[in-house]
């Protein structure tokens, strides 16, 4: 049996509205585009589901799937729908994908400080970030994760290849423990003159 020739799905955003931001992101994005890197648009999550499962029944094995959008504490837009919400919203999509991914996939939310607690002034509907996470893993294959952004991304974030490496630090998972990503953690000393 011939092996499945591995692929890098980035999805961005596509509003039915003109979006100056996501249409920067997605020619960057373009220019890099490869055999095995390969960009597409989507307004909704049924174009989601087509083009994830289109790429599978070409004998790709769907590794990496970007879903490039707006985002929030606990929330990813696509297009022009609330694709995933810490409220439960749009979860159970992630049944009908995973068949179409790789044993090893990684799901990528790449919205602004998706896997932030985001606390409204109005306090009505706080969403979570880290709960979302926790969410979709908990549907995902035993081997698959699924990563999100912890800050604000802009279009200085991507480059022809993709996120750049200081955006890519600030990906985070469900079950990522906060650290410094520089190797050893600075202890702290103590002085007179620090505050207490």
């Amino acid at each position: 049996m011939k092996a499945r020739q591995p692929l890098h799905l980035i999805i961005v955003s596509y509003p039915s509205r003109l979006d100056a931001t996501l249409e920067e992101i997605a020619h960057t994005l373009a220019r890099g585009a490869t055999e095995t890197r390969v960009v597409e648009r989507a307004q909704a999550h049924s174009d989601l589901r087509f083009l994830i499962r289109q790429w599978h029944l070409r004998d790709r094995d769907v590794r990496t799937v970007d879903l490039v959008g707006h985002g929030g504490g606990g929330r990813f837009k696509l297009g022009d729908e609330l694709l995933f919400a810490s409220d439960g919203t749009g979860v159970e999509l992630v049944d009908e994908l995973t068949p179409f991914l790789s044993e090893r996939a990684t799901l990528r939310l790449l919205g602004c400080s998706v896997a932030e607690k985001d606390t409204p002034l109005s306090v009505t509907r706080a969403f979570d970030g880290q709960s979302l996470l926790r969410q979709l893993d908990a549907r995902l294959g035993s081997h698959q994760r699924v990563l999100a952004p912890t800050r604000a991304l802009f279009t200085t974030d991507y480059g022809p290849h993709g996120l750049n490496s200081r955006a890519k630090r600030s990906l985070v998972g469900s079950t990522t423990a906060r650290r410094q990503h520089h190797g050893r953690r600075k202890t702290q000393q103590t002085s007179s003159k620090q505050p207490r």
